[in-house]
Order: structure tokens, then C-alpha cells, then sequence
């Protein structure tokens, strides 16, 4: 109903940051033995990801007909503060490397809190302060995302080509998708197709030159608003029309190198001091990059976790977090499900999973509207900022922020997003104090 309070410099401090996140990923994704070498002992025991391993492979075989890549990312973050005491600090949950949803919605949501504000400024701001001081900031994300797409199209230098967006049979989340079809239709004179995958099998066609067609017409850009699931590939055909799209040249967004670089196992790999020097040489960068990383354990047979292991289940996993190879929502195990998992998966099964550090949020009292009903309860809220970086081999075309996102949730709640009903989509006042 309101917007949530947000500590201004922890906003400020992970838009700051965002580029340099962003940049570092595509250092990452053209790194194809790291990303090889990290993945592999998870790939042992975690079918998708060896999947997806297996499309690199078979891509690079096959050859890679298209140099430029487009990764359309969010970065996700919650605030932490493990006790009364202490100062609330900015921790990252993850980087959303596939299908990074809510650029086009959740750039709504500040203009209708902007509007209540406003309407009942008599009402709210009793203490007699500025009300532009209680709106939340503009977020541009919708515009800047549509036009990065429209950016990298411009850059394909086929005017008529389209866009294809890959999209899950019976998708729930449309409302979202379908502001990309008239947005780079109206502003850009761009048009959107939308297929699965299963029909892709059937109709997506490569040239010689490596041309993708789609019902005759050429693709500029393969945008998967799929993919990242394996509920995604029910059969062999799912996996056939993907290294279709992998080899041709249509610009992917992402290349499968861009997605494998969001999996959990590499996140905990990247924040180790020694890797991340290797991939953000620039000290200061990588210090100011480190700080937002919450603790994040291997585990395995290969990876000496019996300790940390033996701690966590102790706990009774209060203080962590198991986390699959997985994007999405809906796939950690908090509390006795991570503890009981632990006691049961041996150490070779453990590879397929990391363990994180629990973020202790801070709450806040919302007003959620439901059915019409207003009701009260106490929220945490995590924040988002996403990123369009167009990258040629291993140049850097252009990198940009494009707006945020907050979505709040009951803070009995452990996981699940907007899509499954859980979380609310929201927007920031910025405050000043923590």
C-alpha cells in the first residue's frame, strides 16, 4: 500500500557497484575452462548442470556463429542485521543471469506509491516534512531495459529482424513479458515473437551463414524468458531447439556460458579473494565488491566440509542456507528441511549444493492488499538492480544500470517470489538512517 524504508546508502551503495558486478560476470562467461573447472564436481551430481555443461560443449564444437552477447541481469540484495545492536549491512543474495523478471512491472509499482503519497500527504506527513522527500526514486528500468534490447538489435544491422522471446508453455508471468512486445514495437519499430521451446523444434531453422529463422523470419536476438529450469527441457526436443538457438547468429541472451556463470557454485567459487582478483584486477573494485558477499561454504567429498557441515546441522541450519544449482525461487532449504537434508545427503551427493550464511533481516510494518483488504504485518524486503551489458568477444560494447526492483514479503516467509504468491512488488523511500 506504502513504499518500504530502505537505508539510502545501502541503495546507493549496490547501484554503485552494479557495472563492476555486471563486468566481472563477462569476464567470467568468457572464461569457459573456469566456469568447467568450478562446475565440474557439481555437474557429478546434479544432472542439469551437467546438461548445461554438455550445450557448451556441443555449441563450441559446432562453432559459435555470433561474437556479441547480451546479458539482461539483476542483482539481488537484502539487508542484514543479525542483532538490535548492530548497523544493518548490504549483503548480495545472488546475480540473475536468465531470465531477470519484473523490469516492466515493478517500474510501476513507484508511480502508483508516488500517487497514494501525494493523495494522502494530509494524512501520512503529520510531522510536517517535505513530500518529495517521503516518494520513491524514479526507476527507469523498464525503458532502459527495452532500449538496451533495442541497442544490441541496432548492432545485429538487420532493421526488419525480430525479436524472439523463449518463453514457458502456459506462462504466469505474461503481464510482465508483454510490455517488451509493445514497448520495442512502439519505441523502436521492433517486433517480439513468442515461442517455446517445443515449438522452436519444430519451426526455428539455420542458414548456412548461420542465419536463425523462425517462421521465415529472421532473429536478431533470442531472449529466454525460459530456460533456466529443468521442468524447461521435459524431453530431448527442448535441448535439440536450445543448441539450435547456442549456434546461430542471433545475438543469445544470454549464451549458456552467461547462465552457467549465475550458478550458485560459481557464485561461492568468485568469492574467494584469489579468484575474484583474477576476475577484477582493480583492488579497490574488488574490496568494494567483497564486502556485499555473505559467507558461502563448498561442499563435498572433495571440498573438506565436515566441519562446517557438523555445524549447520547442530544449528539446525537457523544460521544457513542449502542452496541447488538453481534461478528461479522456490529451490533453498532453510531450517529443518537444510538440516535434514545435510543428514542424509552423503558427501559425494552434498557437491550438487553450496551452503550460505543465513541474512538476518530487519523488519518493517506494510500494509499488504489482498483481495481488496489491507492488512498489517511485518515485511523484510529484498532489493534488486538490474543491468544491460552488450559484450563483443571480449569487448565490452556497453554496460549500463537500468533501474531497481524491491519486492517485500511476511517475514515468516523463507522463499518463493512474486510469481508463486509470496512476495509483494514494492517500492523504496529512501531514508537517511539505518
Amino acid at each position: 500500500l506504502l513504499p518500504s524504508p530502505v537505508p539510502r546508502a545501502a541503495f546507493e551503495e549496490a547501484q554503485r557497484v552494479n557495472q563492476s558486478m555486471h563486468a566481472m560476470k563477462q569476464r567470467v562467461a568468457r572464461d569457459t575452462a573456469f566456469l568447467r573447472s568450478s562446475l565440474a564436481s557439481a555437474a557429478e551430481e546434479d544432472a542439469f548442470t551437467r546438461r548445461l555443461l554438455q550445450l557448451l560443449d556441443d555449441s563450441e564444437k559446432r562453432g559459435i556463429r555470433q561474437p556479441m552477447a547480451l546479458s539482461i541481469a539483476r542483482a539481488d540484495y537484502m539487508l542484514h542485521q543479525p542483532t538490535q545492536d548492530s548497523a544493518p549491512r548490504l549483503l548480495q543474495v545472488e546475480m540473475n543471469m536468465i531470465s531477470a523478471a519484473f523490469s516492466n512491472l515493478g517500474s510501476k509499482t513507484p508511480l502508483q506509491h508516488a500517487h497514494v503519497v501525494r493523495r494522502h500527504a494530509r494524512q501520512l506527513l503529520r510531522d510536517g516534512c517535505d513530500v518529495e522527500t517521503r516518494l520513491p526514486p524514479i526507476n527507469t528500468a523498464s525503458v532502459d531495459v527495452v532500449d538496451a534490447m533495442a541497442a544490441a538489435h541496432a548492432r545485429y544491422g538487420v532493421p526488419d529482424a525480430v525479436v524472439l522471446m523463449i518463453v514457458q508453455p502456459g506462462e504466469r508471468n505474461a503481464l510482465d513479458q508483454r510490455v517488451f512486445e509493445h514497448s520495442l514495437l512502439a519505441r523502436h519499430k521492433i517486433v517480439v515473437r513468442r515461442r517455446s521451446l517445443a515449438d522452436l523444434h519444430k519451426v526455428a531453422a539455420v542458414a548456412d551463414d548461420g542465419t536463425l529463422r523462425v517462421d521465415g523470419e529472421e532473429v536478431a536476438i533470442a531472449y529466454y524468458r525460459a530456460g533456466y529450469t529443468p521442468r524447461d527441457y521435459p524431453t530431448e526436443d527442448e535441448w535439440s531447439a536450445r543448441l539450435v538457438l547456442e549456434c546461430s547468429r542471433a545475438i543469445k541472451c544470454p549464451t549458456v556460458a552467461w547462465q552457467l556463470s549465475g550458478l550458485k557454485k560459481v557464485q561461492q567459487v568468485l568469492a574467494q579473494p584469489a579468484v575474484l582478483a583474477r576476475f577484477v584486477p582493480d583492488a579497490a573494485e574488488a574490496a568494494a565488491m567483497s564486502e556485499l558477499f555473505a559467507g558461502l561454504w563448498a561442499l563435498g567429498d572433495d571440498a573438506d566440509d565436515a566441519d562446517i557441515v557438523a555445524k549447520a546441522i547442530a544449528d539446525g541450519c537457523r544460521s544457513y542456507v542449502l542452496k541447488p544449482q538453481r534461478e528461479g525461487g522456490g529451490n533453498n532449504l532453510y531450517e529443518a528441511d537444510a538440516a535434514a537434508a545435510l543428514s542424509v545427503l552423503s558427501a559425494r551427493e552434498r557437491r550438487a549444493y553450496i551452503l550460505m550464511s543465513r541474512i538476518v533481516q530487519p523488519t518493517h510494518t506494510c500494509y499488504v492488499v489482498r483481495g481488496g483488504r489491507a492488512t498489517r504485518i511485518a515485511a523484510v524486503s529484498e532489493l534488486g538492480f538490474f543491468g544491460a551489458l552488450l559484450a563483443d568477444g571480449d569487448d565490452i560494447v556497453f554496460n549500463r544500470n537500468c533501474g531497481y526492483l524491491l519486492r517485500t514479503k511476511a517475514a515468516s516467509d523463507n522463499d518463493g517470489g512474486v510469481a508463486a504468491g509470496v512476495a509483494i512488488l514494492d517500492s523504496p523511500v529512501l531514508t537517511e538512517s539505518n
